[in-house]
């Protein structure tokens, strides 16, 4: 190749190389508006096909999903009517728990009360005979008598002291001094 040629060769491929650039440089300024438009295009067309997707997709699902919560509410309805049922019942229950407490500490209260009554009546007329036994015992006790012979017993007699008695028989026995 002579040196013409090889000119020339360079001159066009110098050329081509800055249509290349201006082709570039255009292409760099638009570059960014094509871009903007083929995104905005793309997305509008995989907005539209995500959304009917996501409708064919969700639309069975969100039916199902509907159905669940309507049972799971009515469950939980039933629940809370079960709930007020047995608070209602618990209730009752306490409430004669109650009664039946407070009847049976009243019935304790009478029994003992009752109970007292009785040993009581018996303990204080077992007492006013002891008491007049004591007092027997104790004049017996100040008196000067004593056993003589076989189930007899003897004692020393005021003289002085009045007879008593219905048909004044008796006479009042000394006291030990």
């Amino acid at each position: 190749m002579n040196d013409d040629e090889f000119k020339r060769l360079t001159e066009q491929l110098l050329a081509a190389v800055a249509r290349m650039d201006q082709r570039d440089d255009r292409l760099e300024q638009r570059l960014p508006t094509i871009m903007e438009e083929q995104t905005t295009r793309w997305l509008r067309t995989v907005s539209g096909q995500v959304e009917s997707a996501a409708r064919a997709g969700l639309e069975p699902s969100l039916a199902e999903g509907r159905q669940k919560v309507q049972g799971i509410a009515t469950e939980a309805d039933q629940t809370v009517r079960t709930l007020q049922t047995n608070r209602r019942d618990f209730a009752s229950i306490l409430r004669w728990v109650w009664i039946g407490s407070c009847i049976s500490l009243l019935l304790s209260v009478v029994a003992l009360v009752g109970t007292y009554e009785m040993l009581y009546g018996h303990y204080a007329t077992r007492y006013d005979e002891l008491k007049s036994q004591v007092t027997y015992l104790d004049a017996l006790n100040h008196s000067d008598v004593m056993p003589c012979g076989e189930d007899r017993l003897c004692a020393r007699i005021d003289d002085k002291a009045p007879r008593l008695g219905d048909k004044k028989q008796y006479r009042l026995i000394e006291l030990r001094q």
